[in-house]
């Protein structure tokens, strides 16, 4: 139970990274962790490995530039 002010405000702050995070990268920490929990690690990766792979060279996409790190291709990030 929150006893002060101050942790409520630390959750929203947090609240509010998580949700920047997942606005300005096109992900979600939390809803990998939940899709890890539901399907299993080897199917999270097998995923994650064609969705963040480069659609021209096939190299991987950094989600922090939204380019491939391979090639140098541009690529828009949508929030699955």
């Amino acid at each position: 139970m929150k006893n002060t002010l101050a942790e409520d405000s630390d959750d929203d702050e947090e609240f509010e990274e998580i949700e920047r995070y997942r606005t300005k990268y096109s992900m979600s920490m939390i809803d990998n962790l939940n899709n890890i929990k539901k399907f299993g690690i080897r199917e999270f990766v097998r995923k994650e490995k064609a969705r963040w792979a480069c659609p021209k060279c096939g190299g991987v996409v950094c989600v922090h530039r939204s380019a491939c790190s391979k090639c140098g291709n541009k690529v828009e990030l949508v929030f699955p």
